[in-house]
């Protein structure tokens, strides 16, 4: 499996919206996208950089195929939202998921 972390830079986001929204509405895009998927974390968290972010973790079993996870985690900074994303095989998500945290709580936005 080839590992990609993508990063969407969404610039128009009310600066009042919660970061819980706003993950929600993207969530709630991909499940009606994809159908059936299994949760397997959707809270808050802040990442080691100390910047407040939403993490939604899946799992699909696409037909006659092994599990694929996918990690997205959100966040909202000065009007901008930012969603990083990235998919994984059983294995990989135990080895990759720790540094590609490490990688996103290294980003840092410019100030608008």
């Amino acid at each position: 499996m080839r590992h990609l972390l993508r990063l969407v830079i969404d610039p128009t986001v009310a600066r009042s919206e919660s970061t819980e929204s706003y993950a929600r509405q993207r969530i709630d895009m991909v499940k009606q996208g994809l159908g059936v998927v299994e949760t397997l974390k959707d809270e808050a968290k802040t990442l080691a950089n100390g910047v407040a972010a939403w993490e939604w973790i899946y799992k699909t079993v696409p037909p006659d195929q092994k599990p694929i996870f996918q990690q997205y985690i959100y966040v909202l900074q000065d009007g901008r939202g930012y969603t990083f994303s990235t998919t994984y095989s059983k294995s990989s998500f135990k080895v990759l998921a720790g540094q590609v945290e490490q990688i996103i709580s290294s980003f840092m936005p410019l100030p608008t």
